[in-house]
């Protein structure tokens, strides 16, 4: 379930208790925009993989980017799901998605750090930070196009990657 807030639709619990009672074997993955806290929390027991849009790891490159979203409170609801899965769901997978392009990757870093401070906090398992080079379409504004990895050094990628990984 992605594109569109799943998590604001009011049948959400339903429409997944109805699948895993359904397609026995079936996997729910949700991509969140982390803004939603757990209002029901034994809809947990329902989801397989629960992801989150996390695209900066400071409150200026998150909210440069994620308009109008609030950085304290995505890394407060984050942790409150965090809290949720460790009762409810401890096979919960969590995941960050970002979505990296030149006005983000040098934040990767920070990215990284966050989830990890997240974790710290209020423990919980953390499955994966998926990352993906932004696309831009060529019916969107050619402005657009100057933020793709395109117009970020190579050197300039592989540093932060190193970074990244230590």
């Amino acid at each position: 379930f992605f594109k569109g807030e799943t998590l604001l639709n009011p049948e959400a619990m339903d429409i997944f208790k109805y699948i895993k009672r359904r397609y026995k074997k079936s996997k729910i993955a949700v991509l969140s925009n982390g803004t939603i806290p757990p209002l029901n929390v034994e809809i947990v027991k329902y989801i397989d993989v629960l992801g989150f849009s996390l695209d900066g790891g400071t409150k200026e490159v998150f909210e440069s980017i994620r308009t109008p979203a609030n950085f304290e409170h995505v890394i407060g609801t984050i942790k409150e799901w965090i809290k949720v899965q460790k009762i409810y769901n401890p096979d919960l997978l969590l995941r960050t998605s970002t979505t990296l392009s030149k006005m983000n990757i040098e934040d990767l870093p920070n990215i990284v750090e966050t989830v990890g401070e997240a974790i710290n906090e209020v423990g919980g398992r953390w499955d994966s930070i998926y990352c993906q080079p932004v696309v831009i379409e060529d019916y969107q504004s050619v402005e657009l196009k100057k933020i793709t990895l395109e117009h970020v050094p190579l050197e300039t990628g592989r540093d932060i990657l190193k970074e990244t990984v230590l």
